[in-house]
């Protein structure tokens, strides 16, 4: 069986002792360029508990758009890729609205550990991300569902924290 390596997480780290100086990669530049003044319909603000319905209600290329444009604006760092931090943020986002309870309680025992709500998500987003790229280059079947559960049933602010060290 394949080894599979812990990814360091700092990309999802958001550090506020750390003065961002993002920048967007070719690709993203393409996609991106021209977002900050469009209207998609929601303002969203990770700092901010969101409005599930209206969240529900855009379709997924709003939701990451959306997050991306609150990236862009509030020059918040987002990593190697802004589309990717948009969508790690929107996977997790969408697990909160859609009651996802493993998900719920990581971000209640979280916040409760002193993170903000922009850490929690990163710190559930960068689970989520990292087992589907263990599902991506594994060699044996991952169960996506049992992993993400056992994983952030023991998630804590404390070790998440640690990672970025």
């Amino acid at each position: 069986m394949k080894k599979i390596k812990k990814k360091n997480r700092k990309s999802m780290q958001h550090r506020p002792d750390r003065t961002p100086e993002p920048v967007l990669s070719p690709s993203d530049r393409e996609l991106y360029a021209d977002i900050a003044d469009v209207d998609f319909g929601y303002a969203y603000d990770p700092s901010r508990e969101i409005d599930a319905q209206r969240w529900l209600a855009l379709d997924e290329a709003t939701r990451i758009f959306a997050v991306a444009q609150h990236h862009m604006r509030a020059a918040q760092p987002w990593g190697k890729s802004l589309r990717m931090h948009a969508m790690a943020h929107t996977a997790a986002e969408n697990q909160l609205t859609k009651d996802y309870a493993p998900s719920v309680d990581a971000m209640r025992r979280l916040r409760s550990g002193g993170l903000t709500r922009h850490q929690a998500i990163h710190a559930i987003a960068s689970e989520t991300m990292d087992i589907m790229h263990d599902a991506v280059h594994s060699e044996r079947d991952v169960d996506m569902d049992a992993e993400l559960e056992a994983r952030l049933r023991v998630l804590t602010a404390e070790a998440w924290l640690a990672t970025a060290q």
